[in-house]
């Protein structure tokens, strides 16, 4: 273990602050530019904004966007709901029933919009689109929706899950018949190939998988998927496993997932609902209609799985960087839930004795 993170750590200290200068990429063809030439849209840089950060206050009648990072079984889909039906707003986003994608239109517009999520845009860069896909899709997708290109600034957000949880979610929920098999993972223009990608199972799903055989196909992304979904996988070689070796590619995906965190302009954290909620109006300067409620972490199929102490030493090797990602992240968030209660401390008026 101790050579994994020298090697790890060795490899991370030769990295360079990589561009976020990104090319479009056409949905329509699932193809992109080359990725040498620069994207023609007047929009180059996607800012990520740090809620630290106040000079990069939220306007949601400017050209501000806020773009969701959904991770599987992480609470995202709630939470996404919860920006569609339940934020207070002049001009709250316009849903029909049976339809899952609202219009978000900011206030006194008919076409731009001020979030980008399946909740409001569908998956328009791709089912569960990572880090990766989306950095380089938002900006060109939404100048192809709205029909101009202008210049707009991205406000990130994410929401994560310990990891072992998470995990056992997303087992139940392939062996119930899930597959995300129409995701489409590009990276650096191109879609990775059978081979470096093959598929778990034969045939049209994974039902019924054991957890054994779940853990053991190396090529399973729900291993460290929080990690992978939030690095920059360009820096890894994207998923061409012969470029780096495994120690490297997982200390690199590791640390770059930690650096774009920090640079968020927000992330929440399922076990701690009320916090996140708190957090985001902060940061945002919006408010909910509605109290977020904590779930039962004692309910549910995935929570009352009884796990052999082998089957959780598996999980956690399986998912090592997600682990050690959620440290880091429960302890940042957690320093700005402190930061944000302090704040509101300072502001509170004084009572006076009686």
């Amino acid at each position: 273990m101790a050579n994994y993170y020298v090697i790890g750590l060795s490899a991370v200290v030769m990295l360079t602050i990589v561009s976020l200068v990104y090319d479009s990429f056409d949905m329509d063809m699932y193809q992109c530019r080359d990725t040498k030439q620069q994207s023609d849209s007047s929009t180059k840089i996607t800012r990520l904004l740090t809620s630290a950060n106040s000079s990069w206050e939220f306007n949601i009648t400017g050209n501000d966007v806020l773009v969701c990072l959904h991770i599987q079984k992480t609470g995202g889909s709630s939470f996404g709901r919860h920006l569609v039906h339940d934020l207070d707003l002049s001009s709250p986003c316009q849903c029909k029933k049976g339809l899952k994608a609202c219009q978000c239109f900011r206030p006194g517009s008919k076409n731009e919009v001020w979030l980008f999520s399946e909740f409001s845009m569908g998956w328009s860069c791709g089912l569960h689109a990572d880090w990766t896909e989306l950095t380089n899709c938002v900006p060109s997708m939404l100048d192809k929706f709205e029909g101009t290109k202008h210049k707009r600034r991205y406000f990130y957000q994410t929401i994560l899950r310990e990891p072992q949880a998470r995990y056992l979610s997303e087992w139940r929920h392939v062996q119930r018949g899930a597959t995300w098999k129409t995701a489409v993972h590009m990276c650096n223009g191109k879609i990775p190939t059978s081979e470096e990608l093959p598929r778990c199972y034969e045939g049209i799903d994974w039902t019924g998988v054991s957890l054994e055989e779940f853990m053991d196909c190396q090529y399973n992304l729900a291993n460290n998927r929080q990690t992978r979904m939030l690095a920059d996988l360009s820096e890894v070689g994207c998923y061409n496993l012969s470029k780096l070796s495994n120690a490297e590619r997982r200390a690199r995906m590791l640390e770059s997932a930690k650096r774009n965190l920090r640079r968020l302009a927000f992330f929440g954290m399922l076990e701690y609902q009320k916090e996140t909620q708190q957090l985001f109006e902060s940061t945002f300067g919006l408010k909910f209609l509605k109290d977020f409620v904590q779930f039962d972490a004692t309910k549910g199929t995935a929570a009352k799985t009884v796990l052999t102490g082998q089957q959780k030493l598996k999980v956690q090797e399986a998912n090592t960087e997600d682990f050690l990602l959620y440290d880091y992240a429960k302890k940042l968030f957690l320093e700005r839930v402190a930061a944000l209660r302090q704040k509101r401390r300072k502001r509170a008026p004084l009572t006076r004795l009686s």
